[in-house]
């Protein structure tokens, strides 16, 4: 028979999504590398001021979030910050279950820019939330490819790999997870999942 094991899903904001701004999130041009996954037919001088769409959409965006969805929407019009605003349009939509439009959403931001570290993460928990814990695990595992320093992916990707049954790779994630927790952190949440998951290792080899 097979034994059903409860894990603990959602707590300390550790599966919250993660809003982007400027300073989190570069376009790989403004990095001094150059994008090959969108073709740009000519290239645009806009002047940004100190109070553009998106710092106005950022600052609203908690508020007021249907001006900060127009506002976001003004910023990827006039080409400023357009994975940023897509990958928090994605949070808006989310926040009121509108997932399809939020998967679209992130999904934008990602072809703006294959890399941004957001979107993958909102993304995987999208996936994660909708039952397709594969995907999920893929971008989370992205998203450790380009922040190996955040430990909540680590959380995360235990989770998921536990929920697929996956628990070797479960408890490595979580090991990452620890290992990255400041010497004075106690993670109590973490540890009985550890305590779980190492009991599920002991079942899953037992036969």
């Amino acid at each position: 028979m097979t034994r059903i094991i409860q894990f603990p899903l959602k707590s300390d904001g550790k599966f919250g999504l993660k809003p982007a701004n400027r300073k989190s999130s570069q376009k790989l041009e403004d990095a001094g590398q150059l994008n090959l996954f969108r073709a740009t037919s000519e290239a645009k001088v806009i002047s940004i001021t100190a109070d553009d769409a998106f710092e106005r959409a950022i600052k609203n965006h908690d508020s007021n979030p249907d001006y900060a969805l127009k506002l976001y929407q003004d910023s990827i019009d006039l080409e400023l910050h357009v994975a940023d605003s897509y990958c928090n349009k994605g949070i808006l939509y989310a926040s009121i279950n509108e997932q399809s439009k939020a998967i679209d959403a992130f999904t934008k931001s990602l072809y703006e820019e294959p890399r941004h570290f957001e979107a993958h993460f909102n993304l995987a928990n999208i996936y994660s939330d909708e039952g397709n814990q594969p995907l999920a695990e893929l971008h989370y595992k992205i998203a450790s490819e380009i922040d190996p320093e955040d430990p909540n992916i680590f959380y995360n990707m235990a989770l998921v790999c536990a929920l697929q049954e996956k628990y070797d790779d479960a408890l490595h994630s979580l090991n990452e997870y620890l290992f990255l927790q400041p010497d004075n952190v106690v993670d109590k949440e973490a540890e009985q999942l550890m305590a779980i998951l190492r009991s599920s290792v002991d079942t899953q080899k037992g036969g």
